[in-house]
């Protein structure tokens, strides 16, 4: 006990009512950062650890998030793995991304094996888009589910996309060029449909092939 001003104070009280605010002070930057977007605990903790943060109160903040539902690897995952899966990423490039971010194999495995078939079916889809469209020689689909050029290809990107006309098809108003291009990619979702393609693997490749 030390006496200031006439009155005692005691040592282990304030030590303990820093502590604590130290504690609220780490949690606050945590938030702010959720703030931004959903974060892996691992990747909460890199980031906390950047701002100098003590590794001891770090873990006891994001051991409290992740009670309190504020992170969840598990949610993050299945969400990351949705929107990248359907913007035409693949398995082993989402597999790779997410171990990245520090989630676990095993969750990582559980989250992918809901796109397995979904997957396969996307692959094939994408493959026929690709000969309807005259492009099964130009491009390979990659391991990670991606296209990428075929070796000796000499296509050229163009800038606007796969469906967007020549400056001599239309009389180049936003209207006619905008029509143009909703009705190649209607012949194409008609093709893939009747050949049996499911809803989610033909938007799928329509997407893939409007930014060849």
């Amino acid at each position: 006990m030390n006496d200031v001003n006439g009155k005692k104070i005691n040592k282990a009280s304030v030590n303990c009512d820093e502590e604590k605010q130290y504690i609220l002070n780490v949690r606050e930057d945590a938030l702010r950062i959720l703030d931004y977007g959903d974060n892996t605990q691992a990747e909460l903790k890199r980031k906390l650890s950047v701002k100098g943060h003590d590794s001891a109160a770090i873990d006891e903040v994001v051991s409290n998030l992740i009670e309190q539902h504020y992170v969840d690897d598990r949610r993050f995952a299945e969400n990351y793995a949705r929107v990248k899966s359907e913007s035409g990423k693949g398995p082993l490039w989402i597999r790779r991304k997410l171990t990245e971010k520090g989630v676990s194999s095993q969750l990582i495995s559980e989250v992918l094996s809901v796109y397995s078939d979904i997957d396969s079916e996307r692959m094939a889809c994408l493959e026929k888009a690709l000969k309807i469209c005259g492009l099964d020689r130009e491009f390979d689909i990659d391991e990670y589910g991606s296209v990428s050029p075929a070796n000796g290809s000499d296509y050229e990107f163009e800038q606007a996309g796969f469906f967007e006309p020549d400056d001599d098809e239309t009389d180049g108003s936003r209207f006619e060029v905008y029509k143009y291009r909703e009705k190649k990619k209607a012949r194409l979702i008609r093709k893939l449909t009747s050949a049996g393609f499911s809803p989610s693997a033909v938007y799928y490749s329509v997407n893939i092939i409007a930014d060849l």
